[in-house]
């Protein structure tokens, strides 16, 4: 089974590697440490992050709520805050970027584990929900024209072109055969 990975924005060195050393005993994978909430976006743009653990306050232009709310508006990657500082201030900040926890530093392996899985899978679940919905949402648009089908070869290319149009297949095939495995009729969408 393939690690989760993990960034890491910490811009204090010694914190930074304590985390990675940390994770990589709780068998997490260490996708990159940075420094900076734009050094963040970059590394989140090229892909392959699975979860994010961002530092608050950085040496930086951006602030860690700034970088942490680009990216789950971008890439929907969720984020767990880590910081030194419990104030309104920051909590407030820190809630509109919708982050999937909030440690206080100085935290414990077993805090840093707990708060990991437990955002990896209200994450998960999130995804089920999203595609649970794409999938009733195109049945009740295929509902809606299954009524008014009065050609089998229309009906299927259009079932088709729903089921492409949703956020959960990159294209649809459905093949219509008889008894005898002869095919009465076909349609796709959105596959070369």
């Amino acid at each position: 089974m393939e690690k989760t990975k993990i960034l890491v924005v910490e811009d204090e060195e010694v914190i930074s590697e304590t985390i990675k050393t940390t994770l990589e005993y709780l068998e997490y994978e260490v996708a990159a440490i940075v420094t900076s909430g734009e050094d963040a976006l970059k590394v989140v743009k090229q892909g392959n992050i699975d979860l994010v653990l961002m530092d608050i306050v950085l040496n930086s232009e951006m602030l860690g709520t700034e970088a942490a709310d680009l990216i789950w508006k971008q890439y929907h990657i969720p984020i767990i805050f880590l910081t030194a500082f419990l104030n309104e201030k920051f909590l407030r900040a820190a809630k509109s970027s919708q982050p999937f926890g909030y440690l206080i530093k100085p935290f414990n392996d077993r805090e840093l584990f707990a708060t990991i899985e437990l955002a990896l899978y209200k994450m998960d679940a999130e995804r089920r929900k999203a595609r649970l919905n794409s999938l009733l949402t195109a049945a009740r648009k295929i509902n809606q024209i299954i009524n008014y089908a009065d050609d089998i070869n229309k009906f299927i290319k259009d079932v088709c072109r729903i089921f492409s149009a949703s956020n959960e297949y990159e294209g649809a095939i459905i093949i219509l055969i008889d008894d005898s495995n002869n095919v009465i009729t076909k349609a796709k969408e959105g596959l070369s």
